[in-house]
């Protein structure tokens, strides 16, 4: 049987995370297992990747968005929800 490109991206991904988890530990820093979410950024004609990723033996949960370095990143890659709560923001500021 000839596996495919679609094959090899869980084993891709696992050994991404196996990386992460090592600079982590090379550099004294904390990965919260706990916290750590998974988005699978995909474009609208692909398809997001089957399967379970873990850390430390727990699995990440999928979302679609996430907040990363003051920036809400979307699955799709549109800027609407980073945009959106940005406006939330500063009219917020705006009325205090």
């Amino acid at each position: 049987m000839v596996r495919g490109r679609r094959d090899l991206q869980p084993v891709w991904v696992y050994r991404r995370v196996q990386l992460l988890e090592y600079f982590y530990y090379i550099n004294n820093l904390l990965l919260g297992e706990k916290k750590t979410k998974l988005v699978q950024f995909f474009l609208i004609s692909a398809k997001p990747v089957n399967g379970n990723v873990k850390i430390k033996d727990r699995i990440l949960g999928i979302v679609d968005t996430t907040l990363f370095l003051g920036f809400t990143l979307d699955a799709k890659l549109p800027w609407n929800s980073h945009i959106t709560r940005l406006t939330r923001r500063l009219s917020l500021q705006h009325m205090q």
